[in-house]
């Protein structure tokens, strides 16, 4: 042969494979803790694993208290004798958290100041509050302190916060009131110049909300007993009314009640008349006086300017039962219980030798 054979060894170098790892993107709401860091590895080979290389650190610098926003998941170190370990960064977004924005519901009279507006909140964290949103909603309603009874909305609108998502629930104003029918006129039957008719009204609260009278105006030749009052709703008040004429007319005018639901006006009206034809002898109403009236508890009866000692006193309700009587005996006033009765208005009759005087009286509770 004309060549000699003569072996020489060669080496076969063994490069690192490129192993990529990868930081896994993550995501969590403002003021929760951290998910769990992971690292996802691409380039394995023969059945390696995780196990078989010293991984790299994972971390973050994001954590509950952090704003809203991205941050950086970071991986450092980590080696391999097989593999050229590549790292790649990931990312861990913050995305804002639910805030309940709650129009406080309110409640008020008609005729109050409306009350001032609040709202409520539900899904701060981190120690937040109210002063820490970057711009509070804006609040409203349409109820004025001059409105009528019902319910209106408390609207809630606008409001922004850079870690929070505000989420605007509407509350509701409910505005109560007085409810009150009454007649529209009241006329009383003629009356002596000098002497007093009285008429009872009546009125009734039958609305919601308590029933305000702040003034009452009656006309020349009338009086009512108290000057105002206040009456809860389901309930009545008794308004007596004086009709006193001093001159033979005719009166009228109007009753005026001014109160938290506005003005009521009931016309009044009367006539003053002489009474002629009694004989000096006979018993007069001017000469039967009653104290108090309205009364409560007690009624006296006073006939000292009618010289009389002896009669018989009857008390008559409205049904025209006798709900009382009293003898006279050598008295010229006559204290009459009249706590047991029930509220409304009665006639008192006196009977004397010299005749008959019939007056009306109010019992009040």
């Amino acid at each position: 042969t004309n060549y000699s054979i003569s072996n020489t060894d060669g080496t076969l170098s063994i490069g690192q494979a490129a192993l990529t790892a990868t930081a896994d993107d993550k995501s969590k709401t403002y003021g929760d803790v951290n998910p769990a860091l992971n690292i996802t590895y691409d380039g394995f080979v023969n059945g390696d694993d995780a196990t078989d290389i010293t991984e790299p650190s994972i971390s973050t610098l994001a954590d509950a208290m952090s704003d809203v926003g991205d941050y950086d998941i970071s991986l450092t170190d980590g080696s391999a004798d097989n593999y050229l370990l590549i790292k790649n960064n990931g990312t861990i977004s913050v995305v804002k958290a639910d805030l309940i924005v709650k129009a406080n519901d309110k409640i008020f009279n008609r005729g109050e100041e409306v009350p001032e507006l609040t709202m409520s909140f539900e899904g701060f964290v981190n120690g937040n509050s109210q002063e820490d949103i970057d711009e509070l909603p804006l609040i409203r309603t349409t109820a004025l302190a001059s409105s009528e009874r019902g319910e209106y909305p408390i609207q809630l609108s606008g409001g922004l916060d850079n870690n929070y998502d505000l989420i605007l629930v509407n509350g509701e104003m409910t505005i109560t009131g007085p409810v009150v029918d009454l007649v529209s006129s009241i006329e009383f039957d003629k009356t002596g110049v000098k002497e007093s008719a009285i008429e009872v009204l009546n009125v009734d609260n039958t609305g919601d909300g308590e029933l305000i009278v702040s003034s009452i105006e009656v006309p020349v030749g009338f009086s009512v007993d108290i000057e105002g009052f206040t009456t809860d709703a389901g309930n009545r008040e008794a308004l007596s009314i004086t009709f006193e004429p001093t001159e033979v007319q005719v009166y009228n005018g109007k009753l005026i009640l001014t109160t938290n639901d506005g003005e009521i006006e009931i016309s009044l009206s009367g006539e003053g008349v002489l009474v002629a034809g009694i004989e000096d002898d006979q018993l007069k109403a001017s000469q039967v006086i009653l104290y108090p009236n309205p009364a409560n508890k007690f009624l006296t009866v006073d006939l000292s300017e009618a010289g009389i000692f002896k009669s018989t006193i009857k008390m008559i309700d409205a049904k025209g039962n006798t709900a009382i009587v009293e003898k006279v005996e050598a008295q010229a006033e006559k204290e009459i219980d009249v706590s047991r009765l029930t509220q409304g208005v009665y006639l008192l009759m006196v009977e004397s030798h010299r005749g008959t005087v019939i007056k009306k009286v109010i019992i009040k509770r």
